[in-house]
């Protein structure tokens, strides 16, 4: 399976995979200055949800990039509350407590 595969699952069912979160697409490898979040949610408390997608084992590069996009966001929306996932077939041990304390 691609990672665009991965993606586009996510997008169409994501109340199979984030139960209960009550989750609305806005967008899908939404643009923002030049960088591309691949999936763009809205929670039922009406928050946003920022998704990397990663194929394979996260990097460490991948939790600079959402947060990148956390940030572009936020300049734009300071009033927003937004939130941040990663997905990836392997999240690392060391690589998963380290996003968890920082809040995503």
């Amino acid at each position: 399976m691609l990672e665009k595969d991965i993606e586009n699952l996510i997008a169409e069912h994501p109340d199979d995979i984030f139960l209960g979160e009550g989750f609305r697409l806005v967008s899908q490898q939404y643009t923002i200055e030049g960088k591309r979040i691949d999936i763009l949610f809205e929670d039922k408390w009406n928050r946003k949800v920022i998704v990397e997608v990663k194929r394979g084992i996260l990097n460490r590069e991948a939790s600079g990039q959402v947060a990148e996009y956390y940030g572009l966001l936020k300049s734009r929306n300071q009033d927003e509350f937004y939130e941040m996932i990663l997905c990836a077939n392997i999240i690392p041990k060391e690589r998963r407590l380290f996003l968890e304390n920082i809040g995503i």
